[in-house]
């Protein structure tokens, strides 16, 4: 598995700097117009769904059994010794998926440096950022943020002692494949829980694309892209997820406070070989 992108909207890429918004950032991160960049976006390869389903049927177990359900079907696992094992156990398993994915991003990028070293002799490489999203975080005073489908968007406060204190915590915005990706700096607002939406989001539900498809809907449809888990093909639309124009959702992000862009990044070659994208980001 590991060294794999997984399915939905995950890839790795290569891309350029197509335009600089905030110089000043930019140059402190290292990024030029032209420049080329890593992009991989990716995740735990299924291991964070099987932590997730693993800790509802545990919560299923663990919910009194005279109490009744709540209506959204949503089960916490209650906090006290009683189940501090349960407890335990599920965040065990959702650290590990979330470790994983944080090595696979690296080894994904290892390997797109080390093809772009073959065709274009020596280069030296930086990491700028992982950034990572659908995940849990515990603040100092016992409370826990879940960021879902949204990523951290620290202040200078939230980086201050280190790299990012000057410019706030940088916030990387994939795209769908073949459109333009973002790095952004946040700003810390507390209104919005230090956070930034990870995408632009969808348009449809996730399979609904792959229901309304047809063979030659997707050749004739310049945005279509073929996935093919197992040894089924599944037409997906990038249509089903929402190609926002260059600063569009970034925009709103920015009149809420949120963020600030840096700098756009885009395709290099919408080809094959570029479908492999992810929220860790390297600079060539």
């Amino acid at each position: 598995m590991i060294g794999s992108v997984g399915g939905g909207n995950h890839f790795a890429e290569l891309q350029y700097v197509a335009s600089v918004h905030d110089r000043h950032a930019a140059y402190a991160w290292g990024f030029e117009l032209g420049q080329v960049v890593l992009m991989v976006h990716s995740g735990s390869l299924s291991l964070g769904h099987q932590a997730n389903a693993d800790g509802l049927e545990q919560a299923r177990r663990a919910w009194p059994a005279r109490v009744p359900k709540p209506d959204n079907k949503i089960l916490p696992i209650l906090l006290g010794e009683r189940n501090e094992a349960v407890l335990r156990r599920y965040l065990d398993a959702f650290g590990n998926a979330a470790n994983f994915a944080v090595g696979n991003r690296f080894f994904l990028s290892l390997m797109l440096r080390q093809g772009l070293a073959a065709e274009c002799g020596a280069l030296s490489a930086d990491l700028v950022y992982d950034a990572p999203h659908n995940l849990l975080w515990r603040d100092d005073d016992g409370s826990v943020v879940h960021r879902k489908g949204a990523t951290p968007a620290g202040g200078y406060a939230d980086m201050a002692g280190g790299p990012y204190a000057m410019w706030g915590e940088p916030v990387i915005v994939p795209g769908s494949m073949g459109a333009a990706s973002y790095v952004l700096r946040g700003h810390g607002n507390p209104r919005t829980l230090a956070s930034a939406c990870h995408g632009a989001g969808r348009r449809v539900p996730r399979g609904a694309a792959s229901r309304a498809a047809t063979p030659s809907s997707t050749r004739s449809s310049p945005s279509s892209v073929w996935s093919r888990p197992s040894t089924t093909a599944i037409p997906r639309w990038r249509a089903a997820r929402t190609s926002w124009p260059p600063g569009g959702a970034t925009s709103s992000r920015r009149r809420r406070g949120c963020t600030r862009t840096s700098a756009p990044w885009c395709p290099a070659w919408d080809g094959p070989a570029s479908r492999t994208r992810w929220s860790s980001c390297g600079r060539c």
